[in-house]
């Protein structure tokens, strides 16, 4: 079992704060709270709408009946590899122009500018409007709550709401017979119109059995209820949808397809043969909301959050500054319950920096010092474990850096955060304190306390623990 330590680069600097701030990052806007802890934010997308850097195409006015607007329409929504190297040619969104000499130009199909693959700005191009007559689109992640919450013998309240068609024949559900019992119509618009009140009447419905989880989601609802329904809303970039083509072979992510139908969904209102009547458009509206919900919910399972997905393999699991893996084995002297100690190898790779900088002051040169730290690597060396201790003495106290410490005892040691990867549950990530360094160079392990252990599911064999 291995676990991966993080120290923080200062003594005076509190390394939780260290870790929130290298969590910042491309793949998603995090939103910083005292109340809510940190957490994604929702987005207004009619205000991404209207600020976009290039028009934007609505898949509204799309016409695909004949197979050259069908191959313009796939253009615009996936990107396609042909072999087993990436283009860095030049190229608008759709590929029509391309060419280092149409830098800078507009291409007529699809408004963007021809740029280099790597200074694109990823964005969503296409964008689908509510059709006249329907008072906007809900935000797919709000529609993944509704979901959430508002379900009961699988069956989505909202959803019952929302589409009239919809058949449920359980008379046993006692809380579609409650609400019933308000006298409610069922409508896209008019669940939309009259929002506030059909949620304060789902709100006590569901507090009986979920008061706390009610409450906390009544108090975001509040919070970003300007975002809740938008007249636009985007279809994620092409960069997201890829298909690739090998000889005769055409290979495709499986979740592709199910943002691609709510686009399809959308573009067919255009191709009816008459006009839809508005219950129609408002059922196919519903429709493309929970498409795009479903395309969300399988990309944040499978791409993002998974354990092979973005959020791991490129932020968690990434090499930071002041990191260092091992395996961890159980202490067995008298400790604290949150002591560790570090084996010696790791401890001079892991402190190089700060060792750098005692040697310096007594008089190494940068290279004498690092020779002598990658000397010392493997081998135990006396004024290395000399600067060792010093790091540690000059460790700040407990009490500097825990506003309510819970013990009077002054503690000593260097700050890490501790966590088994690559669990993101509570309590897999803990405050710990380096007291001591093995001296042996045959030790490679950390030490841990036993008391620690549940917090990060450590004590089950066969799985990594990141320091």
């Amino acid at each position: 079992m291995e676990a991966e330590i993080s120290v923080a680069a200062e003594s005076g600097h509190h390394p939780a704060n260290m870790a929130l701030d290298q969590i910042q990052g491309p793949i998603s806007q995090y939103f910083n709270d005292k109340q809510g802890g940190v957490h994604l934010a929702l987005e207004d997308h009619d205000k991404l709408f209207n600020n976009l850097s290039n028009p934007p195409i609505l898949v509204n006015d799309i016409d695909t009946l004949s197979q050259e607007d069908r191959q313009k329409f796939n253009d615009l929504v996936s990107t396609r590899y042909e072999g087993d190297s990436l283009s860095v040619i030049p190229s608008c969104d759709c590929g029509v122009l391309s060419g280092g000499y149409n830098l800078g130009k507009v291409c007529g199909v699809c408004h963007t500018e021809v740029q280099q693959s790597t200074e694109k700005r990823i964005e969503s191009t296409l964008w689908m409007k509510a059709p006249d007559g329907v008072y906007g689109f809900i935000n797919p992640n709000v529609w993944l709550m509704f979901e959430k919450y508002f379900s009961s013998k699988k069956l989505c309240l909202v959803e019952w709401l929302c589409n009239p068609n919809l058949h449920y024949d359980n008379p046993n559900n006692e809380s579609l017979n409650r609400l019933k019992r308000y006298g409610f119509k069922r409508g896209y618009n008019y669940f939309i119109e009259n929002f506030d009140t059909i949620m304060n009447a789902l709100y006590d419905i569901f507090a009986i059995h979920k008061r706390l989880e009610i409450q906390h989601f009544k108090m975001t609802m509040r919070k970003y209820r300007h975002c809740i329904f938008s007249e636009y809303l985007p279809i994620p970039s092409k960069v997201a949808f890829v298909t690739e083509q090998n000889d005769s072979t055409l290979t495709s992510d499986t979740s592709t397809s199910l943002a691609i139908n709510a686009v399809r969904t959308m573009s067919s209102i255009k191709q009816a043969i008459k006009p839809l009547m508005p219950k129609q458009l408002e059922n196919r509206t519903l429709k493309c909301v929970k498409q795009i919900s479903n395309y969300y919910e399988e990309t944040y399972k499978t791409r993002i959050a998974s354990k092979d997905g973005f959020i791991r393999k490129h932020k968690i699991s990434g090499r930071l500054h002041y990191t260092a893996r091992a395996v961890i084995v159980s202490l067995s002297e008298s400790h604290e319950y949150d002591e560790i100690h570090l084996p010696w190898g790791l401890s001079v790779g892991l402190l190089r920096t700060h060792l750098t900088n005692k040697l310096m002051k007594l008089g190494y040169t940068p290279r004498g010092a690092a020779s002598l730290l990658q000397e010392s690597i493997s081998q135990y060396h006396p004024l290395v474990d000399q600067l060792l201790e010093e790091l540690i003495a000059e460790a700040p106290e407990i009490d500097e850096y825990a506003e309510h410490a819970q013990t009077n005892q002054k503690r000593k040691g260097i700050p890490t955060i501790l966590q088994r990867n690559p669990s993101l549950h509570r309590l897999s990530a803990q405050f710990m304190r380096v007291t001591k360094i093995i001296k042996d160079p045959n030790i490679q392990t950390i030490s841990m306390s036993v008391l620690s252990l549940s917090g990060p599911n450590a004590d089950l064999g066969g799985n990594l623990t990141n320091i």
